[in-house]
């Protein structure tokens, strides 16, 4: 079993780390230099220790749709354990399905990680499921919406209102690490010569209505921030500026009509820095250059 978790370790935090590091080094500090000693002396501990997942932000129930594969609600039938790989599947009777669904069961493939979303025979749930590289092989995970069809409240409600209403096309986002929310920052989307402004909330949303296409959007995030995140995370990310205003972040992504696409920014805001300025962004633009 420790032999399992290490490689859990090895495969997953490991390069999250190194790679998290790479990007947070661009703006070289003493905070950053403290806090990559900090790794090299603890990395060596940790394959001792079990890995536990985290997640960022999850998305919104619209933006979760439009990437999912396959969205379905149904009851567990069956789940089957392979020891020999650690792998398990679960089948689902399909009760009412969403999106993408053929058949009346769906298997759902789980590498038995400490990411899998947790099933149990005879209950029901919300299923947001992506297919395998390969297209061989559906499968979700802990950060998902997937929850139990109980818990699913605000998920059920815009997704039995996609036959009924017209949806709204729109990029949605929010400027988070973990409890920390950054307030009123100034986000700026462009595509071609259209311009749309908006700032976020006091949870760190923001919402801009737009018409289907390709977007850059750009963040003016606090100085006390840092981008830090996999390959995977950081690769929509296509501009980081340091400015003496913050740093300037580009975000490209693009967003189907009725449809609404997620910002997913993998932020550190450091501790210190945030409470003083209570998420706020000390050196915003002015009114006239926001203009």
């Amino acid at each position: 079993m420790v032999k399992g978790i290490r490689k859990n370790i090895c495969d997953r935090f490991v390069p999250r780390v190194l790679r998290a590091y790479v990007v947070l080094l661009q703006r070289p500090t003493k905070r950053a230099s403290q806090l990559l000693f900090a790794v090299t002396i603890v990395l060596p501990f940790v394959a001792a220790d079990v890995y536990a997942c985290t997640c960022r932000e999850r998305q919104p129930p619209c933006s979760q749709y439009a990437s999912a594969d396959v969205v379905f609600s149904g009851l567990v039938k069956k789940i089957t354990s392979d020891e020999s790989n650690f792998r398990q599947t679960i089948s689902v009777n399909v009760e009412k399905a969403f999106k993408g669904v053929s058949g009346t069961v769906v298997e759902l493939a789980d590498s038995r990680s400490s990411c899998s979303a947790e099933f149990e025979e005879g209950a029901k749930y919300l299923v947001y499921a992506y297919r395998t590289k390969d297209g061989k092989e559906l499968y979700t995970h802990y950060c998902t919406r997937t929850t139990e069809l109980s818990k699913a409240d605000d998920d059920l409600v815009y997704l039995n209102s996609l036959s009924k209403n017209p949806q709204p096309t729109e990029i949605v986002g929010r400027l988070t690490h973990f409890d920390k929310k950054l307030r009123r920052i100034s986000v700026v989307v462009t595509s071609g010569g259209a311009t749309y402004r908006t700032v976020s909330d006091e949870n760190g949303w923001f919402r801009v209505k737009v018409p289907a296409g390709r977007y850059r959007v750009r963040m003016l995030l606090p100085l006390y921030t840092f981008i830090s995140g996999t390959a995977d995370e950081l690769a929509p990310i296509t501009g980081h500026k340091v400015t003496k205003r913050g740093i300037a972040v580009d975000y490209d992504l693009s967003v189907e009509t009725g449809e609404c696409s997620f910002v997913d920014l993998p932020l550190f805001i450091e501790n210190d820095e945030y409470e003083k300025h209570r998420g706020l962004n000390p050196q915003p633009l002015t009114n006239k250059r926001q203009r």
